[in-house]
Formats: structure tokens, sequence, C-alpha cells
């Protein structure tokens, strides 16, 4: 028998179940595949849509995202008064400071619980513990940093985490000393506030108890721009858009570098002319892909993000009215054939 986490999972329609860990081992869960939706879920499992909103804490029921995990089953009852962790399934568009104040913790808590480096790292389906209150109780006794701090404007290309190195503090505590809902979406010119670093002495009590964790990864302007470009799956499409209400092809491209200082031309053969040739078999998540679709030329464009969801190569683009901002196999024959070049903006 195997004694990892997870038991093994099976087919069932397309899709995937799996039982949860050895703690909830009758705790099912199903992974999205494309075209599902909440109400044919649902339907397979016999349960309602309002119990799969429930289960999975899900903001919005008509967005759910191919290749994240559902709880598609009632899951184990809780004890009485409940001290440990639970389980929640990451849904798109989620951010770690929003799932704790959804759970009553803290970002800080939950990095913990979960081991993570860069708490700007967390991606659709992933299971996430929920520490129970005795873990934020032991957080919030911990001794309190000084209040002193200072201030930083952000340049082109900064992230949370490099500044964050940069100042000798953390993401969270960055997050928590400017407000910011997303810790991924900072802009060029904005001035954040740079709380100071704890005591050493802070340091090692805090550290004494937990083996230290490994140094958080600088996040490149590429993976912050393919993190971005997945967010926005699911926008609407309007010819000449280039905002979250509607988006062209060339305006989403436009828009998502633009929140990293990034600026590019407005139109898909404009952007064709800048940056570095890239070749089909040496793309990079963030890279821009050019197709030849309604007109002659570059007159399409999307970013490519690597594999995600069912694609091993996939690229986000504004298509039409008919889909808005969709995710597409990059290797399907449609694109293949329509493929004229590739260029690297992110440096």
């Amino acid at each position: 028998m195997s004694t990892r986490p997870w038991a093994a999972a099976v087919g069932l329609a397309g899709g995937a179940l799996l039982w949860g860990p050895a703690a909830h081992a009758q705790t099912p869960m199903y992974q999205i595949r494309p075209r599902d939706t909440l109400d044919a879920i649902a339907n397979r499992f016999h349960v309602s849509v309002a119990d799969l909103v429930a289960w999975n804490h899900l903001a919005d029921p008509n967005r759910i995202e191919t290749g994240a995990w559902l709880v598609v089953g009632p899951p184990d009852p809780a004890p009485a008064a409940p001290t440990g962790p639970s389980r929640y399934v990451v849904q798109p568009g989620d951010t770690l400071s929003a799932i704790a104040a959804r759970f009553g913790t803290t970002v800080a808590a939950l990095a913990a619980a979960n081991h993570l480096a860069d708490p700007n790292l967390i991606l659709a389906g992933q299971v996430l513990t929920v520490p129970g209150p005795a873990a934020v109780s032991a957080a919030a006794a911990a001794p309190a940093a000084t209040t002193t701090s200072a201030t930083y404007v952000v340049q082109p290309g900064d992230t949370l985490s490099a500044i964050a190195a940069r100042f000798g503090t953390t993401v969270a505590a960055l997050a928590a000393a400017n407000g910011l809902a997303n810790p991924n979406r900072i802009l060029v010119g904005q001035t954040l506030r740079v709380p100071a670093a704890p005591a050493p002495g802070a340091l090692a009590t805090a550290s004494a108890s937990a083996a230290p964790a490994p140094a958080a990864p600088d996040v490149s302007l590429g993976q912050a721009v393919t993190r971005l470009a997945l967010e926005e799956i699911g926008a609407p499409y309007a010819w000449g858009g280039s905002t979250p209400s509607g988006f062209d092809c060339s305006g989403l491209v436009q828009w998502v570098f633009a929140q990293y200082g990034v600026d590019l031309p407005r139109t898909s053969w404009a952007q064709f002319d800048v940056g570095t040739p890239v070749s089909w078999n040496n793309l990079e998540p963030g890279d821009l892909v050019f197709f030849s679709t309604y007109a002659p030329g570059a007159s399409h464009v999307g970013i490519y993000v690597g594999a995600d969801g069912p694609y091993a190569r996939a690229f986000v683009a504004a298509d039409n009215p008919a889909t808005g901002v969709i995710l597409n196999n990059l290797d399907g024959a449609y694109w293949r054939a329509r493929f004229v070049g590739a260029r690297r903006v992110a440096p």
C-alpha cells in the first residue's frame, strides 16, 4: 500500500477523481476539464451547485479554471471546537491575503503551514493547509517588530519579493504595511512603506522551533506577466479594448505588460517589431506569440504561458467576442498553421 498522502487518481468521464489525504480519506476531489461547468460537475456527482460553491469557497460559480481541483463530496465531519488545520483548494484569482482573510488567519500563518518560500506564488488547484486557531494564536504571540519604516518608489521590473529581499523584510510584511490585497500587483511609481526588518533576537526566536525556509526566489518579469495573464482568463472581448472591462488581443498584451512598467505599442503588428525574435522551440513564459488570422501578417497576438491545464504549450489571448480571454493550445493545428513568429520582451 502506498504511504504517500494521496491515493491514486482514477479516470472519470474525461476528468480525474482524487481521494483526499489520509486524514480525510473520504473527501473526493475532481480535476476540472475543458468545457466543464459547475452545473455539469454537480450533476455528475449528484450534488448541488450550492454545495460545490460552499465546499470550495467559490467567489464566482461562473468562473472555474481548467486543471483546478474541486471538492465534490461532503468533507469529513469536523470535530467539535476544531483546533487543527483544514484544507482549501486555491481558486483562480485567489491571493494568500484573501484566503487568510476568508478563514480568519494570517498570511504568515498560511505561509508557515504550507512551507511557502514566496507567498506570491500560489497556483489554482493547489491544496493549502489552513492552520487552526492554536497556530494563529501562536503567531500572534510572537514579539512585535518595530514600527519604524522607510519608503520606496517601485521601479520597472520590480516585484514585491525582490523589494522585500533588498530591504531585509518579507513579502507578507510589505503587503500588510501597504494594505495590498494582491501582492502580485504593484505599479511603477507607486510609493511603498517598507517596515523595518525584525530584530535579530526576534528572528532567532521565530526560527528556533522550525527548519529554515528556503530563500524566496525572485519572480522574473516573464513569470509575473504569465500569472497576470492567466488571472484575466474569462474577461470579455471588446474590439479596441485595453482594460479588464474588455480586451482585444493587442490590448490585453499592452495592459498586462503595462502593469509591470513595460510600455508596448497598441497594435499586434507594431508589437511584432518589439523585443528579440524567439524560435518556436525556445519559447519561455511571458513571450509574445503572433499569428496571421483575419488579416495578413501579425494580425493576432497572445502571451505564451507554457504548460497549463491540459496543454503542454499554452498561450493566453483575447480571441473574439464568443470566447473573451481564453487559454489556447499552441500545438493545435489551427494555431500552428497560422504562427508567424514570437518576440521576447521580458528581460
